[in-house]
């Protein structure tokens, strides 16, 4: 184990939220090493959320516990999950967020709610999951916190379909320079010969290597770097150009 938390969240950049959820895992483990992920996941978004998990899984080291607070669901019925695999930790609500990391081997424990009894019903972040998180980067085992499950919700990822060369996709994300991150992984396309993909009717795409491949106002179909392919422009937002949002669904066809 280390003390490394990992958080994400859609609670965004003007709001006290993020901070008083630090402060939460700070009370409980004054020497827990928090790093800020993103509090720029699109608001409500499971599929950003999990494209978020996904891009830091492997980078972080072994025995992080990854904190993600994306929940509107927020005092209803849904549980509050504890996933242990792969060598991380993860506490998260159980709305499919987990689903990238869903591996086999990994071992799921639904959060005893009872066991914070003076928790708000409109911030758990702050009121279960953060104190939940530092006890599991100070050592404490998941089982500490609930019982074990075997039904979280999982939720398919990456969501794609491949048929008859047409590539039925989602945007998973779309980062502060604009570009499009779809959820076709890089090697579902060859792009090592030169080409044009047309892109859900409202515009033909280049294949290309970098941006600067790309001529002023082109879109371009490159390989991104989380592993996802991306619709991009050069030093231009293709989002802005053609409204491309996270959680829209589209399709890729060889020109």
């Amino acid at each position: 184990m280390n003390d490394i938390i990992a958080i994400m969240t859609d609670f965004g950049p003007g709001d006290y939220f993020a901070g008083l959820l630090k402060a939460s895992i700070k009370k409980e483990s004054p020497g827990a090493d928090i790093i800020d992920v993103t509090h720029g996941i699109a608001r409500y978004s499971v599929t950003n959320a999990q494209y978020i998990l996904s891009a830091c899984l492997g980078w972080f080291p072994r025995g992080t516990v990854f904190l993600a607070v994306v929940d509107p669901g927020v005092g209803s019925a849904r549980r509050a999950l504890i996933a242990d695999g792969s060598g991380y930790r993860f506490v998260l609500p159980d709305s499919g967020i987990i689903s990238p990391a869903a591996a086999g081997g990994t071992r799921y424990y639904e959060i005893d709610a009872a066991a914070f009894p003076g928790a708000s019903a409109t911030f758990h972040g702050r009121d279960v999951f953060a104190p939940v998180a530092a006890g599991l980067s100070s050592g404490a085992p998941p089982e500490d916190f609930g019982r074990e499950i075997y039904d979280p919700v999982i939720k398919k990822f990456p969501d794609y379909n491949n048929s008859g060369g047409a590539l039925e996709c989602v945007i998973q994300h779309v980062d502060g320079f604009g570009n499009a991150i779809t959820s076709v992984p890089n090697k579902e396309i060859d792009l090592t010969e030169a080409g044009y993909y047309t892109v859900g009717g409202l515009f033909t795409a280049k294949a290309c290597r970098t941006y600067s491949d790309l001529e002023r106002d082109e879109p371009g179909l490159l390989e991104g770097s989380s592993g996802f392919m991306e619709l991009s422009m050069n030093m231009e937002s293709i989002s802005a150009a053609y409204g491309l949002k996270i959680d829209d669904r589209i399709s890729i066809i060889k020109a």
